[in-house]
């Protein structure tokens, strides 16, 4: 077996890059087609901007696992959005380790997104995924701790002695007028999956409230035309966040209430 081979992702490298984590399906539905090519969208801007997007990992010179980033210059932190290996017959072989270990080698370098500085930590969200190991273990394997606060699926790895992260406070949300008598789902462009769980949760909301109009939107192109922040609620029923996911049982019975008593 050939060794594992790292490299960061280029434009050259965006169709693996994009379509990796829907491989591990034999037959990729549209919506994680439309996934995989808003996907390249957003990475060849990140790449445009940043210089920077992720790293991909090779298996026999096939890609095989993939890591996702984007540099937080305002906070001088490197954010990771996933490591994952599509393949369950590929894990434990050691491609997320390469993807951390090549990623932590880079980050100790000086950048010029970060003002020629290393970033001063790598920061992630982790979420549990049935399939795997959970990424909260993978990553304090590796040395993440949490973040102080409440939100215990926040972790970071910090670079830079004594530095303890501290996320932007958050404005809060405050209904616009287009949130109002509709519902909003808005999802992140940097994982196909993404898209499909948005659409997944626009047909719930369909059928649990027959006839309320349902828009799905890109948070990236949402952002970008509008300034907001990009940390908006996932799902807004007549200018109410729906704070159920789409797996709660109580998502159908929250969107109701928000619909009957929510402002219109």
């Amino acid at each position: 077996m050939n060794p594992i081979v790292v490299k960061p992702v280029t434009e050259a490298l965006l169709h693996d890059f994009t379509t990796l984590c829907i491989s591990g399906s034999k037959q990729p539905g549209e919506v994680y087609l439309r996934g995989a090519r808003e996907m390249t969208d957003w990475a060849t801007a990140m790449l445009r901007r940043f210089g920077m997007v992720g790293k991909l990992a090779f298996l026999d010179g096939k890609p095989a696992g993939i890591l996702v980033c984007r540099p937080e210059p305002e906070q001088q932190v490197l954010r990771i959005k996933c490591i994952f290996v599509p393949d369950e017959k590929q894990t434990g072989k050691g491609l997320g380790k390469a993807l951390w270990l090549s990623l932590l080698a880079e980050s100790r370098l000086p950048h010029p997104v970060f003002g020629g500085k290393p970033p001063r930590a790598l920061v992630v969200r982790a979420f549990a995924n049935p399939a795997h190991l959970t990424q909260p273990v993978f990553f304090r394997n590796l040395g993440f701790v949490e973040v102080p606060g409440p939100d215990t699926d926040l972790l970071y790895y910090p670079l830079e002695p004594g530095y303890v992260y501290q996320p932007s406070p958050e404005k809060g949300y405050a209904p616009s007028p287009e949130d109002r008598g509709c519902a909003r789902v808005r999802y992140d462009p940097a994982c196909p999956h993404c898209l499909f769980f948005a659409e997944q949760s626009r047909k719930m909301l369909e059928e649990t409230v027959p006839g309320i109009p349902v828009t799905v939107v890109n948070k990236f192109q949402e952002g970008e035309t509008t300034g907001q922040s990009l940390e908006l609620p996932p799902c807004v029923v007549n200018g109410q966040p729906i704070a159920a996911t789409l797996w709660d049982p109580g998502f159908r019975e929250e969107a109701k209430q928000a619909w009957n008593s929510g402002p219109s």
